[in-house]
Parts: structure tokens; sequence; C-alpha cells
């Protein structure tokens, strides 16, 4: 693009290509994309309109799920197919410098980048600080943790430790930096409006009573996870309910009654039980969460078979609903607080990617769910606090309904090393890189390097 600026007319053209095209945007929030329009309104001013979901489609374009992306037009008309690196473009503070497939990946610093450091000590600093990343593609854990704990990385992308593994690497390390977080639990979810067993109450709720939950947190993971975390996370106090505060349906469900699941089951008419496959991606905390879950279900009847997928073709079944009559196991959708999902009921509402139970699909169909959608979005951006209380009474619903099947969430250390600086455990790269800055002096002591 010979470093020409970016303008309004290229925010517009994206906007526009991925309402009409099979983006990432569209699949994952079709409705909130629909009957969108801008116009271009000055140079560097644009309307866009969103008649469909005003406000919740606005929220979606201006951020939603870290997909929308701003492309020039003369580069997707030469290279729109292209999956070459060096034929990317953007205005970041980084350029892809060499890819080697399967290995590794050099990005350098893009000395033309645009942003400057607005706080602090550093304010007017020029960004990014760091000249040069290297990306090692190291496709076993043990392997990851070893660099880590021997100072060959600085950070791990991918990785973020459950208790033993996290205790470990501090015991050899005792300077390493952390922060505790909750991953998202593994969530069993299938389509209700297929003639199935989970599309029945009775048969999801009786799947969660049979479940130990309160062993699991105990024992499983040595008490660091979280009973309740989906669908909102404790940290979004004005949408989350403690379950403690929930009904005693809810919090009979996150308990553990085999008595009762059984006499569910016969209510719904499974005395002997039922069969069904479980689809998922071939990731260790998929499959653990299976034999967990499969252990407990059998003692009620309940038989599933595993069906295992690479990454990609799981990719493909989730976000195409490929799955049918089997059930889908997955981290998805998690505890997202995130403004466009929290206020458009993305995860039980219409045909998006999020919705893997397939709830209020069409919309409409569950009054309840349909409701506070619209209240949510009569309230956004007018009455924050009425749009939140909604939500949070609906979750207590969806909690009720069982829509989802969830493992607990256990607690999670993403960790680093102590001459990073300016980094404090964020999880997506994008969100701090260009503020980090690698400390020498102190890497060259302790490494000697």
């Amino acid at each position: 693009m010979n470093g020409r600026k970016m303008t309004a007319e290229d925010v517009a053209y994206s906007l526009e290509y991925s309402r009409d095209n099979n983006t990432m945007s569209r699949i994952f929030e079709p409705e909130l994309l629909t009957n969108m329009t801008v116009e271009r309104s000055g140079e560097w001013q644009l309307i866009v309109r969103t008649p469909k979901a005003p406000t919740t489609g606005y929220l979606w374009l201006m951020g939603g799920g870290g997909v929308q992306y701003v492309w020039p037009k003369e580069f997707l008309d030469t290279y729109g197919t292209s999956n070459n690196w060096y034929d990317v473009v953007g205005c970041g503070p980084y350029i892809i410098d060499d890819y080697v497939t399967g290995s590794a990946m050099k990005l350098i610093r893009n000395e033309n980048y645009w942003d400057t450091n607005p706080i602090g000590p550093g304010q007017g600093d020029k960004l990014p600080y760091i000249d040069a990343v290297n990306y090692q593609i190291v496709p076993d854990y043990s392997s990851r943790l070893a660099l880590l704990r021997t100072g060959q990385a600085d950070w791990s992308l991918i990785d973020t430790l459950q208790k033993e593994d996290f205790d470990t690497i501090k015991k050899s390390n005792p300077d390493i930096k952390y922060a505790q977080t909750i991953i998202a639990p593994q969530q069993v979810a299938g389509n209700i409006n297929l003639d199935t067993p989970f599309a029945k109450k009775e048969v999801r709720q009786a799947m969660m009573l049979a479940i130990d939950h309160p062993t699991i947190v105990a024992d499983f993971y040595d008490g660091q996870a979280e009973l309740l975390d989906s669908p909102a996370r404790k940290w979004y106090r004005s949408i989350y309910t403690p379950l403690e505060e929930q009904n005693e349906t809810v919090q009979a469900l996150y308990g553990y009654d085999p008595d009762r699941a059984k006499e569910l089951l016969t209510n719904a008419g499974y005395p002997t039980g039922f069969k069904m496959n479980v689809q998922m991606q071939n990731a260790p905390a998929s499959e653990e969460a299976f034999a967990i879950m499969k252990e407990y279900w059998s003692k009620v009847g309940i038989d599933v078979e595993g069906i295992v997928l690479e990454p990609t073709v799981f990719s493909s079944v989730w976000t195409g609903r490929k799955y049918d009559d089997d059930l889908i196991l997955s981290a998805l959708p998690g505890g997202d607080g995130s403004l466009f999902v929290r206020y458009s009921m993305g995860y039980f509402r219409g045909p998006n990617a999020f919705n893997l139970s397939c709830v209020n699909d069409p919309p409409g169909t569950d009054p309840v769910i349909e409701n506070a959608y619209d209240v949510q979005c009569a309230n956004v951006m007018i009455n924050y606090p009425a749009a939140d209380a909604v939500t949070k009474e609906t979750w207590k619903y969806v909690l009720e309904q069982a829509f989802l099947i969830p493992m607990p969430a256990p607690w999670g250390y993403r960790i680093w090393q102590p001459w990073v600086k300016n980094y404090y455990g964020a999880g997506a790269v994008k969100f701090w890189l260009r503020w980090a800055w690698i400390d020498q002096d102190l890497k060259q002591s302790m490494t000697g390097n």
C-alpha cells in the first residue's frame, strides 16, 4: 500500500465487506450485521446505522469478538484469497519479517507506527518499545514450560497454567511473575430444537444433577475452581448472581443428586437412560472433562461416546453448527462479560456461533430470552443499570433451564519472566505488546544472556 494513510473509506468498505461476505464477523453474529448501512458523511467521518439491532449491532461492529478488521480495497482486490504471510497488510506496531511454517515467526518494529505512550514517565514515547518479537511454535506443552523455566522464553502466548504446573514452576523459578485468572469451563451443549433427549429440560437437569460438582472442585481441582462461572463470571457483578443467592433448583443443579437425576430421566421418558455422541476437540482439557462427565453419567444410564476432532475440523463443526443430533463439548461460550455479548443475549439468541444450544432460534421462540433482549435494546447506552438488571434476572432463568452443562471453571495462572516490564497478565497479545519492554540488564544478571 506504499505506506498510505488509512481513511474513513477503508473503514466503510471493510464494514460493508464484513456484512456482505462470509467473514468471521458475520459467522459469529449474523443478525447483528443484518441491514447495517454505512454513509460516507465526510473525509474522516462515517454514519453507521444498525436498524436490526440498533445498540448491540453497534457494539459488535466497533470491536466485538476481535474479528472486525479494516482492509484496503485494493489489497482485497489483488490479494483477497492469499494466505501468504508476506501479503499481510495493516497499520499495527509490528510487521511480519519472516515465517517458517510450523516452526517460528519473527515480527519487527514498524518504524512508521502512529501511536505514542499517552501517560506516565514514558509519555510521548514512540511505540512500540520492543524492536523484534520472535514467536517459537512449540506444540508440546512440557517443552514450552521447559523454555520458560530455563529463561529461553519470555512469555507463553497460549498457556494458562493450572495449580500443579504453576506450583512446580514457582518452586523452581521463585522470581517468576504471574497473574491469577479463571479458565473458561468445559461445557456440553446441543441443539434443543431437535428431537433428542437433550431437548428436554428434565434431561438437561438430570445431566447436571448426575455430576458431583462440589467434589470435582474440592478433589480434582484442589479447591482452585469456580463452581459457577457461566454465563456470567463473578467479576461482572452487575450481571452475576452467586450460587447461594440462586433459587433452590439451581443450587441443586450445582450439587450432586444421582437419585433425583434418575427420577427426572424416568419422567422425561428415559427410565433406562439413553445414548448420544459428543463431538469435541483433541485438546487435553476437553478430553479430561469428557472422561469425568462420562463416568458420572454412566451411573445414571447416560452413555456418551466421544468423537475427537482436529482443531480445524472442530472449528468448522462449531461455527457451522454441524453437530446435528450430537452434543458438542468445548470451552465456549464461557463467562464472558463483553458488552456485545451481554446486551445481545448472544449466547442464547438467534443463529450465531456462540449460541451452541440454539436457544431462542429463530428469535422469539423463547419469550423470556426475547423479552430480555427487547429490554436490553431499549436501555443500552441510555440506562445501563436497567439493561444489566434484566440480564442478571435472565441468567437465573438460563441456569435453571440448563441450556449448557458445565464443568467447574479452574483457576489459571499466566506467567512471564521478571524482565518483561509493563505487562500485568493480559491474555490477548494484541492488547499489551506495544506497551511492553525488556529490562536487558535484569535479564543479563539472571540468565547471563
